[in-house]
């Protein structure tokens, strides 16, 4: 007899024929060694392609899986059930649960299409007192990629396993299977109560009754289907570009990509070569399936989606300076933009006037020679726009000028918060910096505000006494 895995040389199948042929004379002893090598060779390719068979099958959950409870105690006859689907076509070649001690008489393992078609059906046998138990159906089933199927079985006293809440909000993920979350649309975990088998509907819990199939991948995949690892997409914003590849693993690339239901958003589309791309026209949640073929013609496919929201809206502010401030000379006015998209410009108005760029987006800033203005009041407005035409303008902002007491012959100017050069009003230096570089004759112009006067400097000492360091006042504002 031939066990499994033995392996011949010629040289030992030449001994077996002259082993045999011992004592046999004639055309029958030839006959009989040629049958006998010929049943050698046959049992050999049955066994080859078993393990050839064996090594491509797979299950949703390992056998050292185990449930949360392995008998919730006896109840009516029922049918427990799990809701899945394969990357890659293939077979179903049987139905797996998991017994509980107490889970005796006869069960039935059936097959169903997501509608209720009874596909196979097949009564298991020679079970173990616990844990995975397995049937082989007599005809392997074929299955399509990324199509729910429903595999069950029936208990006639209960005391089945169950892990509860195992589908809540995320399936079970064991390429090239995958066990569905619950969900309104794929009630997973479904059960019905009979005597006899029934296509099971109801769920409770989002229970995991521990159902299982084996599969086998078509020809082209065996080891290492092809899948799709894509399991999410970013969201969308009308009227902004969006660009992203879809990617798979396994099979024999190239890959070529479809799409397998649903829609994708307005102004997306799908190239073979797997990138969503476009410009999105409409604000919604699309929901589509999507299906990767490889080389040798195995697919697999996987459900997505992308929701396009609304650009957020622009906005623009004014920050400096503050409101009701009083002004002189050269006034940087600064800000901030914000949009959803992208920003095309800021610019910037003064009492109600036409608008005159800004330099910078986000962050941008507009000067304002205040000479060229009268005294008094005056305000400014900021307005950005963006590539969708979008536009929005900030809050009015109110400055007094007032030019009519400013020094004309400062030749260093100083503020508080000084850090320039100090060679103009819009670039004052700090009050010490300013003293340190003063010389004879040198007229420090002191702008508004409050000074801190702790810091040391010192000032030159030479000179004659006709020329002194004039420190003055620098505009309307008070120097504390």
């Amino acid at each position: 007899m031939l066990n499994r895995g033995n392996a011949f040389s010629r040289a030992q199948l030449s001994e077996v024929s002259i082993q045999s042929a011992a004592g046999i004379t004639g055309a029958i002893a030839a006959g009989r060694i040629v049958c006998y090598l010929k049943a050698i060779i046959l049992s050999l390719a049955i066994l080859f392609a078993c393990a050839a068979s064996a090594s491509a099958q797979y299950t949703i959950w390992p056998s050292t899986a185990t449930p949360a409870v392995s008998d919730v105690g006896a109840d009516s006859p029922v049918e427990l059930g799990v809701r899945f689907k394969a990357d890659s076509n293939g077979y179903i070649t049987g139905i797996r649960f998991y017994k509980s001690a107490a889970n005796t008489g006869t069960h039935i393992g059936n097959l169903w299409s997501n509608s209720g078609t009874l596909l196979a059906t097949a009564t298991f046998a020679n079970e173990t007192a616990s844990g995975w138990q397995q049937v082989n159906f007599a005809t392997p089933v074929a299955i399509t990629a990324g199509t729910v199927y429903v595999a069950s079985y029936h208990s006639t006293i209960g005391h089945y396993s169950v892990t509860n809440s195992n589908f809540a909000t995320a399936g079970v993920d064991n390429p090239p299977l995958h066990a569905l979350a619950n969900s309104t649309s794929t009630a997973d975990g479904p059960y019905c109560y009979g005597s006899s088998s029934c296509f099971p509907t109801a769920t409770y819990q989002a229970s995991n009754y521990w159902v299982d199939v084996i599969f086998t991948p078509s020809s082209g995949t065996a080891g290492n289907p092809v899948s799709v690892s894509t399991t999410a997409l970013p969201n969308g914003t009308v009227s902004v570009a969006y660009t992203q590849a879809l990617s798979a693993t396994g099979g024999t690339s190239p890959y070529s990509w479809s799409l397998a239901s649903g829609s994708l958003p307005s102004g997306l589309s799908l190239a073979s070569s797997g990138t969503i791309s476009g410009t999105p026209t409409t604000a919604a949640n699309s929901s589509f399936s999507v299906q990767v073929r490889d080389a040798s013609g195995a697919t697999a496919s996987t459900s997505l989606g992308i929701n396009v929201v609304n650009a957020a809206l622009p906005t623009v502010a004014i920050t400096s300076p503050a409101n009701g401030s009083s002004v002189s000379g050269t006034v940087n006015i600064a800000g901030t933009a914000s949009d959803g998209m992208s920003i095309s410009s800021v610019k910037v108005a003064v009492d109600g006037g036409g608008y005159s760029n800004a330099s910078g987006t986000t962050s941008w800033s507009f000067p304002v020679n205040s000479t060229s203005l009268s005294s008094g009041t005056h305000t400014f407005v900021a307005q950005v726009s963006d590539s969708g035409g979008r536009t929005a303008t900030s809050s009015l902002l109110s400055l007094n000028v007032n030019n009519s007491s400013l020094a004309g012959n400062c030749t260093i100017y100083a503020s508080p918060s000084g850090g320039g050069s100090g060679a103009s009003s819009s670039s004052p230096a700090s009050f010490a910096a300013a003293a340190s570089a003063t010389q004879p004759g040198s007229v420090v112009c002191l702008m508004g505000g409050t000074y801190n006067l702790g810091s040391t400097f010192v000032p030159p000492v030479s000179g004659t006494s006709s020329s002194w360091i004039t420190y003055k006042s620098y505009g309307n504002g008070a120097v504390n």
